[in-house]
């Protein structure tokens, strides 16, 4: 695979799915078709009754289809896939106009229809893939529709046989061409593609519809893997505990609730009895080292479990540091002989380090200069595309390095804040800040429930707090549940809603000052067996998946050349014997 390909991710393929513009956005471009429809044929009557009442007819006859059939396909979805076969037909039709392919132009107006069936086999098949007669009807809607609306106008109806063949002509070129394009993913992973396309299309968190992505997801992700879970434990001077820091070496992913992804609310809910909050942070982990389902997440739950059994505490810390090294921030903090340490995107950007290079860094971190370490990976100044790090070679004497010189000579004063503000790309467990006090300085690190965060929502939250802490970071769970129902990662902050997050953010470290005291720290790994991927598991999916949209480049063309050449040959002929 190129370099490019080794770094593909499931928002490149953004650009093939955009959400539907809404109803009045296809007002002008409609007027522009009809106009120029009208010049062309010279009939106000056939472009308002013909043309226009035939697209008017095929939105009502798919919105019935859909009530009648009682499946999930938005009305803002059926606008937009009925204009886009209103352009096709019109585009082909102005094409066949000016090659003077046939004299009369109502021939060349049904030709043209019968090609929208070809689009619209490739998106109800992806719907009704498990029922071929469903698919059908609504491919053949347009042709369904312009017999009603144009043959009352031209009357001509010896076009009609030929008109409804070349429709099933471009249905069967497209059953073809799904077939043809999509047989080396469902070998590859047993499952459907096009029932995949529909299941993510249509994914909904609480759906009970959702058994064909779980069952994908954990064949994909199903090789047995023992994993560290480490525990830093924060009590309060009467023994209470303040906060639990947790550091599970699985990815939260793939997205929504599949998988482990919505990692921090999911450990919660399973750790309540605890009589804390849960910090989840985001460790070395990529999308390969995603998890099957439940029962990893209840192997992480009773892996901090037993880690409470064997803590070992300490109440002096060090400063917060933050270093370059080469091209890659990271930062440290020591509790006693243990610490963590982050590795950050702040001048060359990446998204997830490998696991392979995370458990390097705790060997060789572990075996010469503490007792317990956990690195973790940032997953902050989101950059799209971003590659993943596989390469941490340079960082693992750095860490030894700085770690042997920052001393743990202060007093551990902690302070914890919470807040859980509703936003579209922020996650339940919402926004969490640790304050550490050590006398002239304050420093916070904030943890967001969110998929990544934008420089520009770091920055406004760095101009918020200058007057309240010394320094901040702002590191996220990279928690995959806000990009249910989207291919893109939805990072905190790309909405524009910069001033709405700094002052929640805000809150949060206000919060830990006003209850920051001195605490004991605790430290503790254990280990848990899951199931996740392979390595390079995720990125073999997203070869396969643009695979087969490289072979549908090629045979489309060979499909749409066929289909048009068969057409064409059937209206010259058929219409001349009926």
């Amino acid at each position: 695979m190129d370099e490019r390909g080794e770094h593909r991710k499931f928002s490149d393929l953004a650009k093939y799915v955009r959400k539907s513009p809404p109803w009045w956005a296809y007002i002008l471009p409609i007027l522009a078709l009809l106009t120029v429809d009208y010049f062309l044929i010279g009939s106000l009557y056939v472009v308002i009754f013909g043309i226009l009442g035939s697209y008017l007819l095929v939105i009502a006859l798919d919105s019935l289809f859909f009530v009648i059939t009682r499946f999930s396909f938005p009305f803002r979805r059926i606008i937009f896939l009925d204009f886009t076969s209103l352009l096709i037909w019109n585009l082909f039709f102005w094409v066949i106009y000016f090659l003077h392919v046939f004299q009369s132009y109502e021939i060349a107006i049904m030709i043209s229809i019968s090609s929208t069936a070809l689009l619209r086999i490739l998106i109800f098949f992806i719907y009704y893939s498990d029922n071929i007669i469903k698919s059908t009807i609504p491919a053949l809607n347009y042709t369904f529709s312009s017999i009603v609306a144009l043959t009352v106008i031209f009357r001509d109806y010896y076009v009609l046989v030929p008109f409804i063949l070349s429709s099933i002509v471009y249905v069967i070129a497209g059953f073809i061409f799904i077939k043809s394009t999509t047989k080396g993913f469902a070998r590859e992973y047993g499952e459907s593609p096009t029932k995949l396309i529909k299941f993510f299309l249509n994914y909904q968190n609480e759906s009970s519809e959702n058994k064909i992505g779980e069952r994908f997801f954990k064949r994909m992700y199903r090789s047995k893997r023992t994993v560290p879970v480490k525990v830093i434990d924060i009590r309060r001077s009467n023994g209470t505990r303040k906060v639990l820091l947790v550091f599970p070496y699985i990815h939260p992913g793939p997205f929504g609730t599949l998988g482990s992804s919505d990692l921090p609310a999911r450990l919660q809910s399973r750790l309540n009895d605890l009589g804390s909050d849960l910090m989840v942070f985001h460790t070395t982990t990529t999308n390969s080292n995603n998890c099957s389902g439940e029962s990893d997440i209840d192997s992480i739950s009773n892996a901090v479990r037993r880690s409470l059994d064997h803590m070992e505490y300490v109440t002096t810390m060090s400063r917060f540091k933050k270093l370059s090294v080469g091209k890659i921030a990271i930062g440290i903090l020591k509790f006693g002989d243990f610490g963590i340490g982050s590795i950050i995107p702040e001048k060359i950007s990446f998204d997830d380090v490998s696991l392979k290079e995370g458990l390097k860094l705790i060997h060789s971190v572990e075996k010469s200069t503490l007792k317990n370490f956990a690195p973790i990976d940032a997953q902050n100044y989101f950059h799209e595309r971003a590659p993943e790090l596989h390469d941490c070679s340079t960082l693992s004497n750095a860490f030894i390095r700085e770690f042997s010189k920052l001393p743990s000579k202060y007093p551990a004063k902690i302070g914890y804040g919470h807040v859980a503000p509703s936003m579209p790309d922020l996650a339940s467990v919402g926004i969490q800040a640790l304050v550490f006090d050590t006398g002239d300085k304050l420093n916070t690190i904030v943890l967001t429930d969110s998929n990544n965060i934008t420089r520009e929502a770091i920055k406004a939250c760095e101009e918020k707090l200058k007057e309240l802490v010394s320094s901040v970071e702002i590191y996220t769970t990279d928690n995959h549940y806000v990009n249910a129902g989207t291919l893109n990662i939805n990072p905190l902050g790309i909405a524009g809603n910069l001033s709405e997050i700094s002052d929640y953010v805000y809150a949060a470290v206000n919060k830990a000052i006003q209850n920051t005291e001195e605490v004991s720290v605790g430290m503790a790994t254990e280990e848990a067996q899951v199931r996740m991927g392979d390595e390079n598991a995720f990125q073999k999916l997203i070869g396969s998946v643009f695979a087969s949209l490289k072979t549908a480049k090629y045979s489309i063309i060979i499909t749409i050349s066929s289909s048009v050449a068969l057409s064409v040959l059937m209206f010259r002929f058929l219409v001349t014997f009926v």
